[in-house]
């Protein structure tokens, strides 16, 4: 309940900004809120409903929506890099919030070992 223009200030910094117009747009929108925040590169999403929205009744049944599995990386670049680590001398490895949000910090914890 403001009386800013929230999207407006979000859309700078967010990855998408999406608003329910209606009880009957709401579980869609809800979803596409979901799937922008979970694809693609991470990064805050804001997802608004006015209060009218918010106490009315729908009868749009809840949307069923599964993240997409992560992509792979191409089988030809994999198989490069092992060929290229036994001749490393001093590696240094840099690795971001992607090992994390894979769920690779053992294998990530391997490689640096070997």
């Amino acid at each position: 309940y403001h009386e800013n223009e929230q999207a407006a200030a979000a859309r700078s910094f967010c990855k998408a900004v999406l608003r329910a117009e209606s009880p009957a747009t709401a579980a869609r929108e809800l979803c596409r809120a979901w799937e922008a925040a979970a694809t693609g590169r991470p990064g805050p999403v804001l997802f608004e409903a006015p209060v009218d929205v918010l106490r009315a009744e729908s009868r749009e049944g809840p949307l069923a929506w599964a993240p997409p599995p992560p992509p792979a990386p191409p089988v030809e670049e994999v198989e490069r890099a092992v060929q290229l680590i036994p001749a490393w001398r001093r590696p240094l490895i840099l690795a971001g919030g992607g090992v994390v949000i894979s769920g690779a910090e053992g294998e990530l914890e391997e490689l640096a070992s070997r």
